[in-house]
């Protein structure tokens, strides 16, 4: 019975990654940092929905969403995972013109970078990573982006750097091969 439940979950969350790449994001594939209207007409959230102006773009909850899907498809294997990151990846490379250093840090869902975002940071880099392992044919951006994180010289220390400290880490046990799948 749970089984089925969390089937519907599932199901739900890529209808909304699906419906959000397709109708918002045709041209990258990003996703919004939250979701609106989830069971009416969803959307991307509105500014200030519940932290910041850029609530419905590619921002600081947001970075996270291709470490996530990536690693659903590395574990698990749903196929919806790896379509939907296709796009972010296809995208990604194509704006960075394959220098991860270019990866910024928040952008709209139409890929234009938002204000204040104008620099490099792991919360976003390493979960870019970890989608790149999706599809072998991404091995040569992969390898650049696994330099570029780890050339970074260690984790930058700081009072607000544990969020981006915490990514660059999670996203470096995945990319190094020393993540597993929880046992059920």
């Amino acid at each position: 019975m749970a089984d089925k439940k969390w089937r519907l979950v599932i199901d739900r969350v890529y209808y909304l990654v699906e419906r959000m790449q397709k109708k918002y994001s045709p041209q990258t594939g990003l996703l919004p940092d939250f979701i609106q209207n989830t069971n009416v007409i969803p959307a991307p959230a509105s500014q200030h929905f519940l932290e910041s102006d850029y609530d419905g773009s590619y921002y600081k909850n947001a970075c996270r969403t291709p470490w996530r899907l990536a690693t659903d498809y590395l574990i698990y294997g749903d196929i919806r995972a790896k379509e939907a990151l296709d796009s972010i990846n296809s995208w990604v490379m194509l704006s960075t013109n394959g220098e991860p250093e270019r990866i910024k840090a928040g952008y709209y869902l139409n890929g234009e970078m938002v204000p204040g975002s104008d620099y490099s940071s792991a919360a976003f880099t390493g979960p870019l990573a970890v989608s790149a392992m999706v599809d072998e044919n991404n091995q040569l951006w992969l390898d650049h982006l696994w330099a570029f994180l780890l050339r970074e010289k260690g984790f930058k220390v700081g009072p607000k750097r544990y969020y981006e400290n915490t990514l660059k880490m999670l996203t470096l046990i995945i990319l190094s091969g020393n993540w597993w799948a929880p046992e059920f």
